[in-house]
């Protein structure tokens, strides 16, 4: 979405071991000039990132802590890939929530929100507890497949996840379950432990 925007630079927080149609496979379909960060601290997600990445133009990863926002915006690779005076799409995509701190994981997106550019914009994926006892169930199933993680996932309120959209122009249809994000696309199926547990919206620095 952000690309056919026009955003051509994405920094991906978080990002984990490379899946089919990565961030910057995605973003190639619209433009080949697209340009990717990936960041994570997780030393096997880095090594396989850096395999996939290898001989790539365009695309790298930063092996920190993506709450650590001034190693991550001073990094060579972030310099070399990245115009901070352009809009960038920054990707916080199911990776907040392992940050156990919540007033870490709000400052942490509120000072990459602050050192990009009007028109950048924020792409937001997190877990919720709900308000009803099936998404809580659910949800505890989800969280349950993180415990081999380095850090286990932490569900926060609706309410919480809003403030960190606060001051953003939210895109259509602003900030709901991630099966709802897309209303022409297909629901995730009932018996799926993400379905109803994951709030996601896009957010756009005016």
């Amino acid at each position: 979405m952000c690309a056919e925007e026009g955003v051509r630079q994405f920094l991906d927080l978080g990002s984990g071991i490379p899946t089919i149609l990565s961030v910057h496979e995605m973003a190639w379909q619209v433009d080949r000039d697209c340009r990717v960060v990936y960041v994570d601290n997780e030393r096997v997600a880095v090594a396989h990132s850096e395999l996939t990445l290898a001989g790539i133009e365009g695309a790298d990863i930063i092996e920190a802590d993506m709450c650590d926002v001034d190693r991550v915006l001073g990094d060579p690779v972030c310099q070399r890939l990245l115009d901070l005076d352009r809009p960038i799409a920054l990707l916080a995509t199911a990776s907040l929530y392992y940050i156990p701190d919540a007033e870490l994981a709000a400052r942490t997106v509120d000072r990459y929100l602050d050192a990009v550019p009007s028109g950048s914009y924020l792409v937001l994926s997190h877990a919720t507890l709900g308000q009803d006892r099936r998404d809580a169930m659910k949800l505890s199933r989800v969280l349950e497949m993180t415990h081999s993680l380095t850090s286990a996932a932490t569900a926060r309120t609706p309410e919480w996840i809003a403030g960190l959209l606060a001051g953003l122009e939210l895109v259509q249809p602003g900030l709901v379950y991630t099966s709802f994000w897309r209303p022409e696309s297909l629901r995730a199926q009932d018996d799926t432990p993400w379905h109803d547990a994951m709030l996601a919206a896009v957010g756009r620095k005016p």
